[in-house]
């Protein structure tokens, strides 16, 4: 992965939002100053309300309210980039084939490109035997499963992913992280991730960003060298989840 060359590269990013029926606005990002490196797993790690998604939503291009620089990679554009949400977001009335396909429609790619993309990340997920199925039939680790598979599905350069396991049991969540680890060493796709769970940070990212509570700011920036696949019952494991822990401002 390169480090002269930033995927992304945020500079001095402020944003304020104002509230209805108050004089002074919310000031949610302070002077945030942060490189994404092409290829990495960073994930974004503070305590819920900090202001974490909404960083999330200026690296990704979905919030342009705030002052200061963000900059892709020359070449980079809107099409290169996917967002999986916490609340998996997927259209009730349509089937798990179309829910997949929706970003290869919106390109209009031909229905033979669609059919075998789909079928591909499908079969990827574990998610075959489930393309006439609705939403609604789903578990909630299915339905996840579906939001991860239509963010693939458009072979993206960088995904972007709020909390996305945070409305899952811990024993699914865990196999979806799984899973998400092996897509991303296969594909070399760079990944931003959001969370507020230390362990969780620990076990999948390259290097983690510490959010200081709002007004958000970076902390600190910790490299994650444990050999993967991380165990967490180490003894590195605990002292590197000590180490963050006394770290993160509640």
């Amino acid at each position: 992965m390169s480090r002269h060359n930033p995927f992304i590269k945020i500079e001095h990013c402020n944003l304020a939002f104002k509230l209805q029926f108050q004089k002074h606005k919310l000031q949610v990002l302070k002077d945030i100053t942060l490189d994404v490196h092409q290829g990495e797993f960073l994930v974004l790690l503070g305590p819920s309300g900090s202001g974490k998604s909404t960083l999330l939503r200026v690296m990704s291009g979905l919030e342009k309210e705030y002052s200061g620089t963000v900059e892709m990679l020359e070449g980079v554009g809107f099409d290169d980039i996917s967002f999986v949400f916490q609340q998996f977001a997927l259209f009730p009335w349509l089937t798990v084939f179309e829910n997949i396909a929706l970003g290869l429609i919106s390109r209009k790619e031909s229905k033979t490109v669609i059919h075998k993309k789909v079928l591909t990340v499908a079969k990827t997920l574990g998610l075959s035997s489930f393309l006439q199925s609705y939403p609604r039939e789903l578990s909630g680790g299915m339905k996840q499963r579906v939001g991860i598979a239509r963010a693939l599905v458009t072979d993206p350069k960088i995904i972007f992913m709020d909390e996305p396991f945070s409305g899952l049991d811990s024993f699914t969540a865990a196999e979806l992280r799984k899973d998400l680890l092996r897509i991303w060493e296969e594909k070399g796709v760079t990944i931003v991730l959001v969370t507020h769970l230390v362990s969780e940070a620990i076990e999948m990212a390259d290097r983690i960003a510490i959010v200081t509570p709002r007004p958000a700011t970076i902390e600190k920036i910790i490299s994650n060298t444990l050999i993967r696949p991380r165990q967490n019952r180490t003894d590195d494991f605990y002292a590197l989840e000590d180490k963050i822990t006394n770290l993160v401002k509640p």
